[in-house]
């Protein structure tokens, strides 16, 4: 969506959450330092060859420093090879594997906002500065389509009669909700409880 106005050219990308930290070797770039804001990609991830079935994490891989707020060598462009010989840093969604993870003095480097226009979209707002910075969650935006949180998708019991008890899990905010898939309407002679 945009790169605001941080410094560093960020990656972003995903890769299997399994529970442990993810190793280099499985986190998939999507958007690399090169890609212009407004930039679509597709990514299959049933498809995909790296993906372990389960659940998936997103990452943001940055070109920062370790001894300051500025670009590692005066080079901006971010990869996971140069963050893990030490010229950047990765920020997971998983914030508990992020480096400046430390109890209740964590930092937080990712927001994620549902849409309330188009389901199933989720806003990634990343802030990318080891340690905080200003924390304004602009340095890197994205949108991701298509992916449900763990638990959704799931048929479920709203506890409403008729048609109307047929739901799906879908979350809202942090929360798992039961939706139901079919409003009420007029009887009809089909063998249903239409008007619920």
């Amino acid at each position: 969506v945009s790169r605001g106005t941080a410094l560093f050219r960020d990656a972003f990308g995903w890769y299997n959450a399994t529970g442990s930290e993810p190793d280099p070797s499985d986190l998939h770039v999507m958007l690399d330092c090169n890609t212009a804001d407004g930039t679509s990609t597709v990514l299959d991830v049933r498809s995909h060859p790296d993906y372990l079935g389960g659940e998936i994490g997103f990452f943001l891989v940055t070109p920062q420093s370790s001894s300051s707020d500025q670009c590692a060598s005066g080079d901006c462009c971010a990869t996971v090879d140069r963050a893990t010989s030490g010229e950047g840093h990765i920020y997971y969604s998983e914030s508990r594997f992020n480096p400046d993870h430390s109890g209740s003095d964590s930092y937080i480097h990712l927001l994620i906002y549902d849409s309330v226009v188009w389901p199933q979209k989720f806003y990634f707002a990343w802030e990318d500065i080891y340690g905080g910075s200003n924390d304004d969650f602009t340095d890197f935006v994205t949108s991701v389509s298509g992916v449900e949180c763990a638990g959704g998708g799931v048929s479920c019991d709203t506890e409403l009669d008729g048609v109307c008890q047929y739901g799906v899990t879908q979350c809202q905010g942090e929360t798992l909700e039961c939706l139901q898939l079919y409003e009420s309407e007029s009887e009809r002679c089909d063998g249903l409880d239409n008007d619920c």
